[in-house]
């Protein structure tokens, strides 16, 4: 009897518990924001990719700038938790260089390590160009990623 109970205690704590809802692949929920993470490669090291070719990461929203990537290795932006709800756009930018270039967008939650992954390519002749690569949907906190 005793076995009994404790059986149909352990039921109806499983038959309470709600296991996660399993988000689709294009979703991340973070309630910390989202970080966008652009790394490339032209054939060998990562030191000799960002000698070899320059690229540029930016986020946008409405038209206008929201956050962009400084500085002299891998480039990222973030959408920050308490940015407003909405459409925001990631572009990147072949700004120098003149050698083909394989790249990679890695999106996660702040604080997460779980990333989801886009990749794409630049010719050698794409030196300047800007490409609309990604839409995130910012919906409190969900961010829904459609590839463009």
């Amino acid at each position: 009897m005793k076995y009994l109970y404790l059986f149909l205690i352990f039921a109806g704590f499983v038959a309470c518990s709600s296991d996660e809802e399993k988000l689709p692949e294009n979703v991340v929920k973070s309630s910390s924001g989202l970080e966008v993470t652009l790394e490339w490669s032209t054939g060998g090291s990562s030191t000799q990719a960002q000698e070899d070719a320059d690229l540029d990461l930016f986020l946008m929203k409405d038209g206008g700038e929201v956050d962009t990537s400084e500085g002299a290795s891998f480039e990222k932006v973030k959408i920050e938790s308490f940015f407003a709800d909405g459409d925001y756009y990631v572009e990147v930018q072949y700004y120098a260089g003149a050698v083909a270039v394989d790249y990679s967008l890695y999106i996660n939650g702040v604080g997460s390590t779980e990333n989801k992954v886009y990749e794409s390519s630049f010719l050698s002749s794409d030196k300047g160009l800007v490409v609309r690569y990604l839409k995130i949907n910012k919906a409190g906190e969900t961010y829904t990623i459609t590839d463009l």
